[in-house]
């Protein structure tokens, strides 16, 4: 039975060992394969021999500080493979004791999710690239427009709302809240009023007159989206 267990991690997990030192001294054949590196290189290094330079050093001091105590560590690395390619593994890595209970090594298992990673990146560069497309067109409507989330947290403004408010300028970053930026744009109001105010616009569509501060009366208009939010 652990026979057949061993098998099936090894055939599906990176799975080393090291010394209290942080030396290998066992590989199993999934991490050679992956890495690319014949065991008697890894055998007597450290991780560093797949080391990339994706992670700050601050990254490594929280494993070895987290794992040096005797607890385990979980999370996503990017490594280097011998031959210059990048993989990125999830690692769990905890401290091997003796019968004393004293640190005498780690084990790491990970597994292989580069795949993962990589469709991840297009996803988001997908995401990126929608966004974009999303800002080009809106930057056209000569209307001003304002995006914000169920949460109430800005998405995107476009060029007409930011002439029209540039006393808010800052405040309209995607992720600042819809609040602040009223806070800016009408500062007559209490912070009861703002509540209030903040509290309608989310509850029902709402349309007004309002006075800009450069004296222009601009009608507003707002409509609350399927989703959650409001334009």
């Amino acid at each position: 039975m652990l026979n057949a267990l061993q098998l099936i991690i090894d055939a599906h997990s990176l799975v080393s060992v090291t010394d209290r030192a942080g030396h290998i001294t066992y590989a199993n054949d999934r991490f050679c394969e992956v890495s690319k590196y014949p065991r008697e290189e890894l055998i007597g290094q450290t991780h560093r021999i797949v080391k990339s330079d994706f992670h700050p050093p601050c990254f490594y001091e929280e494993i070895w500080s987290a794992i040096a105590s005797g607890n385990a560590w979980t999370g996503d690395i990017q490594n280097r493979a011998r031959d210059g390619s990048l993989y990125w593994v999830q690692s769990s890595i905890s401290p091997i004791f003796d019968t004393q209970n004293r640190i005498v090594g780690y084990g790491s298992i990970r597994t292989d999710v580069t795949a993962q990673r990589q469709l991840m990146t297009r996803l988001q560069e997908s995401e990126k690239n929608a966004f974009a497309t999303l800002k080009s067109a809106i930057n056209v409507i000569d209307s001003s427009l304002l995006l914000v989330d169920r949460s109430g947290h800005i998405v995107t403004t476009n060029q007409a709302y930011s002439a029209m408010y540039p006393e808010s300028a800052g405040e309209e970053r995607p992720g600042n809240h819809f609040k602040e930026l009223v806070r800016k744009q009408r500062h007559e109001l209490s912070d009861e009023e703002l509540e209030e105010f903040v509290q309608q616009v989310f509850a029902e569509d709402t349309t007004e007159q309002h006075t800009l501060a450069d004296g222009r009366t601009v009608k507003i208009q707002r409509r609350i989206s399927p989703g959650g939010g409001f334009v």
